[in-house]
């Protein structure tokens, strides 16, 4: 689920994922349990962890985005539905780590809440439990505690902390990603799906740049935890090879995050102001 414009430069969801925004609401309060972007918070803690295979087509999740995930695990599933997280507590939270090709388990994966489950059945009638899950943060993981259902202790982190001011890179970012919606809804067919999605974009872009609905949509209190939380917010707006968001989810360097964004974007804005310049040309 996803949207794709015209030149197929801006994508927007992508395999495995789906984004709300306006059409649902469910607000993201950015976590950090000692209140200090950088360091490992929490402690350690179990957490219920579903497991996701690279070869499945799913997406890296990053904080403030939404995946949707298909279980069939029968142990997991109950453990879901009881809100298992390895205390005995009710919660609607499970850890989001990728399996990888040597059947390895990553080391860092996403905290997710479930804001939607649902029981479906395939068409050889095996019951399957569809979510779609909200990232919260990442986590680091330390010990499997159990196979069936998967339980781990994990521990929370975020990025290190630095004394540089990112104030202008973050509105680079934002003035890009910005200039490459501009340029995509001039290249967009009016009054189609595609130039809806990119107007609602372009609201939620403008919306990162006001501190107070800032803090309101995210809870990011201080200036270190709002720059993390938009450097992930514009990431996951373009189409990126899995293992390039991978990287961008172990980094700990917010502004290295950021270039990152900031150079994909400048990429596209090229490309799209090209064919702006040819569309003109020809009328």
């Amino acid at each position: 689920v996803g949207f794709v414009d015209s030149f197929g430069l801006l994508k927007v969801g992508g395999a495995g994922r789906r984004r709300c925004h306006g059409r649902r609401r469910v607000v993201w309060k950015a976590e950090a349990e000692d209140g200090k972007s950088g360091q490992d918070g929490g402690g350690r803690r179990k957490l219920l962890v579903v497991p996701v295979s690279v070869a499945s087509g799913s997406n890296v999740l990053f904080p403030g985005a939404f995946v949707k995930l298909a279980v069939d695990d029968k142990e997991t599933v109950e453990a879901i539905k009881q809100g298992i997280d390895g205390k005995g507590t009710e919660t609607d939270v499970i850890g989001h780590f990728f399996v990888e090709t040597n059947n390895e388990m990553s080391k860092v994966g996403t905290r997710a809440a479930i804001v939607e489950k649902q029981d479906v059945f395939a068409p050889d009638g095996t019951s399957i439990l569809e979510m779609t899950c909200l990232g919260m943060s990442r986590l680091k993981m330390l010990e499997v505690v159990s196979a069936s259902p998967f339980l781990a202790d994990v521990e929370q982190f975020s990025d290190d902390p630095t004394e540089e001011d990112l104030f202008a890179t973050e509105k680079e970012l934002l003035d890009t990603m910005s200039d490459v919606i501009q340029l995509s809804m001039k290249l967009t067919v009016k009054d189609g799906d595609g130039q809806g999605t990119l107007n609602e974009l372009d609201r939620v872009v403008e919306s990162l740049r006001d501190p107070s609905k800032m803090v309101e949509a995210t809870g990011a209190l201080n200036s270190a935890l709002r720059h993390e939380t938009v450097s992930f917010l514009i990431a996951d707006l373009i189409d990126q090879p899995i293992y390039e968001r991978r990287r961008l989810l172990e980094s700990r360097d917010t502004k290295e995050r950021m270039e990152y964004t900031i150079g994909y974007l400048e990429a596209q804005r090229s490309e799209l102001a090209a064919k702006a310049a040819v569309m003109d040309a020809v009328g």
